[in-house]
């Protein structure tokens, strides 16, 4: 009885108390809408139709080798977001064919920023933008860059137009809340919301300028490339390219978006009519795990380790060597490989960069002037071939005979592009896939026509100074 009694007057004082604190509230961030944000933000997105002619050939097959197209998407290997809508039966197909992408109006004159894969091979006057508001716009002018996946449209008005602004995607950080604003299977302006799962995320698509993507969980599917993806300040700090869906179908709330600081070195020089030049050091570099990285012995996993160095590039003269950890560039810290390939990139030509290595227990900085990789480009894209996912050429082709080659490797097919296949990267030299030795690429091609999808190979390599083997799964 007296414990109850007790138990009961400390009951009423607890009461008491709890009457007198003042209301729980949670932080705005918690409770607010997105509605304000996104009535600002949706005016300045844009649905994007093209028309094309409708081929006798399913237009999404994928052709296992081909030569290279000029307009190929950079994603096979994930799912890209933008394709045709294949037709309905054999009687459409010479019809045609409409297909759907999303974009954004940047300037009050309107121009519009999008993904070249879905404008491409369409004349301006066969695009179609149409704003939230219904009003329906055809494009007058369009630029691109296909290595960026990036183009440019200008559409005209006596109005200005609602534009966005591009931010700065340095700043934002894992656990940021974004919004994406796109057209996901033509439902025009729908609105998704989430938070950056990942920066800096490499998808394998080749030791090049396109790996360094913000991942993000906001649901985007097939219509939303080209859309814009905002920060909770309404700027713009990613482009939506791809998402990941190992069933081919939509989304499973992995999605990819170009930093918006990686498109405006491009945008600006698109506008101003200017070349785009991109920076290059002649270097190729993989990924630092934990394994590597303890038996070099290095406490961290943040860097990238240089596994070539072209004779005749940037880099050669430095002082760098292979197996160098590059730790930071022109003073900010190198996080992954893929931020140091962008970064590179990204970095002016001309410019001499101070460049800090770990090397045997010990740190060294070194320079390098930065060179135009341009230079890459003058390998004949005649003499390319693309084979599940991987784009090779001769070693006989004159574009890199000489310059990008150890001496000692004088058979064999080049990497020059990786479309997302595990284990190797742009820049190994493939001599011989399973029991069979490639000397060129008539050996590539009759080799790989005779692999089967899905199944593993041993590819024999050169990698920089070394030779090894891969395993390699050929995926369909």
């Amino acid at each position: 009885m007296v414990i109850w009694m007790r138990s009961r007057f400390l009951f009423f004082i607890l009461i008491g108390l709890i009457s007198f604190l003042p209301a729980i509230s949670f932080s705005d961030d918690y409770v607010n809408s997105y509605a304000d944000l996104v009535e600002k933000l949706r005016p300045a997105v844009v649905n994007i139709a093209t028309e094309h002619k409708a081929s006798n050939n399913n237009p999404i097959e994928r052709k296992i080798i081909k030569k290279r197209s000029n307009t190929e998407s950079l994603f096979e290997d994930f799912n890209d977001l933008f394709q045709y809508f294949a037709p309905l039966d054999e009687n459409m197909q010479n019809k045609n064919t409409i297909s759907l992408g999303s974009g954004f109006i940047i300037d009050s004159s309107g121009v519009i920023v999008t993904s070249y894969h879905v404008i491409a091979d369409s004349k301006p006057n066969e695009i179609t933008v149409t704003l939230s508001d219904n009003r329906q716009f055809v494009v007058q002018e369009v630029k691109f860059d296909k290595k960026t996946d990036l183009a440019i449209m200008r559409i005209k008005s006596r109005d200005p137009f609602p534009y966005v602004k591009l931010g700065d995607s340095d700043k934002s950080r894992v656990g940021d809340k974004v919004l994406a604003i796109g057209n996901p299977y033509g439902f025009g302006g729908s609105v998704s919301a989430g938070i950056i799962s990942a920066r800096g995320r490499d998808l394998g698509i080749d030791n090049n300028q396109y790996n360094d993507f913000i991942q993000i969980d906001a649901a985007i599917n097939k219509g939303n490339s080209g859309g814009p993806l905002f920060d909770m300040n309404g700027k713009v700090i990613g482009m939506n390219t791809a998402i990941y869906s190992p069933t081919g179908g939509g989304n499973v709330g992995i999605g990819f978006s170009i930093p918006s600081n990686s498109m405006d070195v491009v945008i600006k020089s698109l506008l101003s009519g200017r070349e785009i030049v991109r920076g290059y050091l002649g270097i190729v570099v993989q990924k630092l795990t934990k394994e590597i990285a303890e038996s070099l012995n290095f406490n961290s996993t943040n860097g990238a380790l240089v596994v070539k160095i072209d004779e005749k590039g940037p880099a050669v003269k430095s002082g760098l060597e292979i197996g160098d950890i590059i730790v930071e560039f022109d003073s900010v810290t190198v996080s992954s490989y893929s931020k140091l390939v962008s970064m590179a990139s990204n970095a002016e030509v001309g410019k001499k960069v101070k460049v800090k290595i770990y090397r045997n227990g010990k740190y060294n900085e070194f320079h390098i002037k930065i060179g135009n990789a341009k230079d890459m480009d003058n390998i004949n894209t005649n003499e390319q071939i693309e084979a599940f996912g991987l784009t090779v050429v001769d070693l006989s082709n004159e574009g890199i005979k000489g310059k990008y080659l150890a001496d000692k490797v004088k058979k064999g097919v080049l990497i020059i592009k990786n479309n997302g296949i595990p284990g190797l990267v742009a820049g190994d030299i493939i001599m011989k896939i399973g029991e069979h030795t490639i000397n060129n690429i008539s050996d590539f091609t009759r080799v790989i026509n005779k692999v089967k999808a899905n199944n593993t190979y041993l590819f024999y390599i050169n990698r920089g100074s070394s030779n090894a083997f891969v395993p390699v799964k050929i995926m369909n």
